[in-house]
């Protein structure tokens, strides 16, 4: 061993006696291992191994404007392996009623609303199933095989292509088109290239929010009747507009959104009123993103009805938006640190983020308010209300939060 590899030792051995290893580190050190092996076959493969990768990858445009890469179904490779179980913080799995065709089918799911309904995709058709539901939904099924964007729209981000609350469903298609079921009904109502693709889109279980091309903020609990935008709506847009505002999350009838420089402003929003904004709060340098363009892409957040929830694929953390009191700030496994989809959703009690990297490999850390307990899932998983839905082999499971 040289001076070098000596001094190098000691330094390392320094800091390790000084640092606290995290959640996930022994599967860290085992990922950076199969980097530093790839890199090396890689090296001595020449050419031929980059050819092969870039095949094996390709690239699609998702739902929120940027490129993603993987399957249609991506998420049925896991990011790590399993430390604990989303089931044990439910009562026990709700009964979904599932068609005696589907038992068996993979299956992702993509949204859940307040109610405990939730869409699911099995293969290609996309399914509206829960306490109180089952059927196919063919006209959102239609877009889907349309568009081949729209599928690896959903693996990446699924919060923001599809929507469902207790009177409606609603997707959003690569083109911007947005569709909508009326729960009651079942009529269906759609507009073509409505949605501004280059911003973000947030489903808190009760509403959509997206922005309408042209740059109109808009909220959708059910079906428009029309196109245009509604005077409430309008009246969003400027406040937002004039004040500098990004908006990141969305509660009902909370809305939040960021300044430049990192103050977190909530709003209120009900009936046809203009929206009042009712707190400011300064994030912590950890906590905002580093540039509005990290919104919604490498930076989430998301709320209930009383916390506010970041993540930022290296950290999460949460604060009490109607008390102001700061919440933990807690460190995440490197494997959320990965390129790719990711999404904060938040329960009643429960919150989940989900990280899709570029190899179409799916993970949650799952969070519990009320005792801080931690979960990390190899599958996806979505909190709403008091429902949590999730993904455990190729089977969709719901519960609701004990």
């Amino acid at each position: 061993m040289n001076d070098i590899e000596t001094r190098l030792r000691g330094a390392f051995a320094t800091r390790a006696a000084t640092v606290r290893p995290g959640l996930g580190a022994a599967a860290e050190n085992r990922r950076r291992v199969r980097r530093a092996t790839h890199r090396r076959r890689a090296l001595l493969g020449g050419a031929s191994v980059v050819s092969v990768l870039a095949v094996g990858l390709p690239v699609v445009l998702g739902a929120g404007g940027s490129p993603k890469s993987g399957s249609a179904l991506a998420g049925t490779a896991p990011l790590f392996r399993a430390q604990g179980d989303p089931e044990s913080l439910t009562i026990s799995p709700a009964p979904n009623a599932i068609p005696g065709e589907l038992v068996g089918v993979p299956s992702t799911p993509v949204a859940l609303g307040t109610d405990g309904s939730f869409l699911s995709l099995f293969k290609d058709q996309l399914w509206l199933l829960g306490p109180n539901d089952k059927r196919p939904l063919p006209r959102m099924s239609a877009t889907l095989d349309r568009s081949k964007a729209a599928p690896a729209a959903v693996a990446a981000r699924p919060a923001g292509a599809f929507a469902v609350s207790p009177s409606a469903t609603l997707s959003v298609d690569s083109e911007g088109t947005l569709t909508c079921i009326d729960r009651k009904t079942g009529d269906s109502t759609s507009f073509p290239r409505f949605v501004d693709l280059s911003r973000d889109l947030w489903n808190d279980g009760r509403r959509l929010v997206l922005t309408q091309r042209g740059g109109t903020l808009r909220t959708f609990a059910g079906c428009p009747d029309h196109p245009s935008p509604y005077s409430r709506d309008t009246a969003l847009a400027h406040v937002f507009a004039d004040a500098n505002f990004t908006v990141v999350a969305s509660s009902a009838p909370a809305m939040f959104a960021l300044t430049d420089n990192g103050r977190l402003a909530t709003f209120t929003t009900r009936g046809s009123t203009l929206p009042r904004r009712t707190g400011w709060y300064l994030l912590p340098p950890e906590g905002a993103p580093a540039r509005t363009a990290d919104i919604g892409r490498t930076w989430v957040a998301g709320a209930n009805g009383t916390t506010f929830a970041w993540a930022n694929g290296r950290t999460l953390g949460t604060f009490a938006w109607t008390s102001l009191r700061q919440g933990p700030t807690l460190r995440l496994p490197a494997e959320f640190d990965a390129s790719g989809g990711r999404e904060l959703t938040v329960g009643r009690d429960v919150l989940a983020y989900t990280v899709t990297d570029q190899r179409g490999r799916t993970g949650s850390f799952v969070y519990d308010l009320r005792d801080g307990h931690r979960i990390l899932w190899p599958g996806r998983v979505i909190a709403a209300g008091t429902w949590l839905l999730w993904q455990k082999g190729k089977e969709t499971r719901l519960g609701e939060v004990r």
